[in-house]
């Protein structure tokens, strides 16, 4: 895949595609955004989630992939999971248009409706959210949801199965320790992120200009396990120490990327 531009803010890859869901006349007597009849035209979002290495979609097959950082140290990633939420446009007008609410970002790629947004509008900033606020992650649990919600019941788990709520970013898969590293496999690192503090935004991205069709969001896991010190920090699978888990929901907030298709 090739990219004219890739905006850094905060690497799942969304590919945005914007189609009109209400023609109307294009009239300029309709009014400001309007058709006539009082009512603002729309147009539908869909957005293409998608972990990434660098530019290689993540996807867990028969053949799992090994990915390598730049010193060498290989990882495999096992159903790589992360919850992004609060999803709004914000147009040149300065208003905000709220999209879905809760998105479940899984590994390969996957297309979800967004919602509605007013067509004859320019978008400057996308918002999202990484994590979950706190009245949805105290205050509801998998068993509320059906098996197909982004909240309800999932394989492997997003439910701490206790008072801490949901699990705000599970990645997790073998990799190695050794001093220099090698390419065998001697360990498993788990990164089980959750608790509301370590929920993090808004996270915004300036896409003024740009055509919403080509935009890409990605989970870049290359950019995560380029920042992590090994073996200190990965070789553990016990991430409750607070200051860890905090470093570990940056780093993930971080990994976060806006990209533009050719």
């Amino acid at each position: 895949m090739k990219y004219l531009n890739t905006i850094t803010a905060v690497a799942f890859i969304f590919t945005i595609s914007v189609f009109l869901s209400s023609c109307g006349n294009d009239d300029e007597s309709n009014g400001k955004n309007g058709n006539g009849n009082g009512k603002v035209e729309k147009m539908a979002v869909a957005f293409d989630f998608a972990f990434r290495w660098g530019n290689e979609l993540v996807i867990n097959d028969e053949q799992e992939k090994t990915f390598h950082t730049s010193e060498g140290r290989p990882f495999i990633f096992e159903f790589p999971q992360v919850y992004l939420s609060e999803f709004a446009l914000v147009d040149t007008d300065g208003d905000t248009t709220l999209l879905k609410d809760v998105v479940l970002m899984r590994e390969g790629s996957h297309r979800i409706s967004m919602g509605e947004v007013p067509a004859k509008k320019e978008y400057e900033t996308l918002v999202l959210a990484f994590g979950l606020r706190h009245a949805i992650n105290k205050g509801m649990q998998p068993v509320d949801f059906s098996l197909e919600h982004p909240l309800g019941p999932k394989v492997p788990s997003m439910w701490w199965n206790w008072d801490d709520g949901y699990i705000l970013g599970r990645i997790e898969g073998p990799t190695n320790h050794d001093h220099p590293p090698s390419t065998a496999m001697d360990m498993n690192f788990s990164w089980h992120i959750g608790y509301t503090e370590n929920r993090r935004g808004p996270l915004t991205y300036d896409i003024t200009g740009l055509d919403l069709s080509k935009i890409e969001i990605a989970f870049n896991l290359e950019h995560l396990m380029e920042s992590i010190q090994v073996p200190q920090e990965v070789y553990s699978t016990n991430m409750r120490r607070a200051d860890l888990d905090r470093k570990i929901a940056d780093l993930m907030s971080e990994s976060i990327e806006v990209r533009v298709k050719e």
